[in-house]
Order: C-alpha cells, then sequence, then structure tokens
C-alpha cells in the first residue's frame, strides 16, 4: 500500500501508472461537509450502495446497524451471528456477519464477514479489506487505484489475534507480573530505612 502525492507541476504523470492493472481509479470524496479530507468512497455492498470512509490504521471493516437494517438485515438475524468488540478509541460492541459481494470499484470480492456495529461513527473500510490489494492513493487529488494482490512465493499472511476475554486476562496478569518483578542487582535487597519520629 502506498499513499501519493506528486508535485503540481503539469508534467506528472498520473500515479495510477505505477500499477500494471489497476482498472479504473475510484473517486474519493467528503461525504461530512466539515472533513476536509478526500478519504471515503461508495462501496456496493450486496447490491446496496454504502459511504465507507477509508482507514489504513482499522483492522477490521465496519457497518453502522442502522445501514445493515435498510439492507433488511434485522436484529434477529444479527443475533445468530458471532458477538465482537470493537476498539475504535472506545470498546464497542457488534455482530460479525457473512455478506456475498463488496464491490470496490471493478474490483468484487466474494464471501466476506464485516463488523455490524450499532454506534459506530462512520462505515469504515479496513486492512481486512485492503489487504486483498496493491492500493495508491491520491488524497489531493481524490483519486484511489486497486489492484489484485497477487502473493510472491514464500508469502506468509500474519493474521491478527480475534478479541477474547482471555486477551484481557493476560494483559492484566503481565501487568501484574511487572509490579511484582524482583528487584534488579544495582537495586539491591535491602529495605529502606524506616522514617524516625512516630509512626
Amino acid at each position: 500500500m502506498a499513499i501519493f502525492t506528486y508535485d503540481t507541476a503539469p508534467d506528472c504523470p498520473d500515479i495510477g501508472t505505477l500499477m500494471k492493472d489497476p482498472g479504473p481509479f475510484i473517486p474519493l470524496v467528503s461525504f461530512d461537509d466539515e472533513s476536509p479530507q478526500l478519504n471515503q468512497m461508495t462501496a456496493v455492498l450486496d447490491g446496496h450502495k454504502v459511504n465507507m470512509q477509508i482507514n489504513t490504521s482499522a483492522n477490521r471493516s465496519i457497518i453502522q446497524q442502522w445501514v445493515a437494517r435498510k439492507m433488511g438485515i434485522s436484529r434477529r438475524m444479527l443475533a445468530q451471528d458471532d458477538e465482537i468488540r470493537v476498539g475504535a478509541g472506545e470498546v464497542l460492541l457488534g455482530h460479525r456477519h457473512h455478506f456475498s459481494t463488496l464491490q470496490l470499484g471493478s474490483h468484487t470480492l466474494h464471501d466476506i464477514t464485516l463488523d455490524v456495529v450499532p454506534d459506530a461513527e462512520f462505515n469504515i473500510l479496513g486492512m481486512d479489506v485492503l489487504k486483498h490489494f496493491n492500493v495508491l492513493i491520491n488524497p489531493m487529488k481524490g483519486k484511489l487505484w486497486l489492484e489484485d494482490f497477487k502473493p510472491p512465493p514464500g508469502y506468509v499472511e500474519e493474521k491478527a489475534l480475534p478479541w477474547s476475554p482471555t486477551h484481557d486476562r493476560l494483559s492484566i496478569t503481565h501487568a501484574s507480573e511487572e509490579k511484582q518483578a524482583p528487584p534488579t542487582p544495582d537495586q539491591g535487597t535491602t529495605p529502606a530505612p524506616r522514617p524516625s519520629g512516630n509512626p
């Protein structure tokens, strides 16, 4: 993945030429009038247009629950999915739902899972989707190019661990072990002198 911006010289080439077969660029816009960033695009999820914000720091893609409801996904349907917790500044609860297709420009992904979250502020396009592509972004011109990612020989994908209560327990245990760690040789083991005077 790369985020580019060229100088404004008239002879600068279009960065889309850096890819072998990117297809037409996808326009990036700002659906939020208060934000000057051109980092949002329109995707097609199971035949429904969905405005999504590109977030390369997000591990998972998120769909707002009210958007899912408009697509015909009821609370009863979500109750049959796995419950998830999303760390987006604060912990948000939701469900991991299966979708048939996600279309991004001329590219289509099949059989994917996205996190449906009631309290999400945006629909987010995260790295679980973007990892399928070579990505070029020109935020100044509002253009996004995608090219199917073809793993090189010997490539091994690093998979992020799903959240579980065990992770919290391990974190607490690790923190407790650090607090109870014995003093280093430099610190010594002699207790500090007790202050004089009345206790």
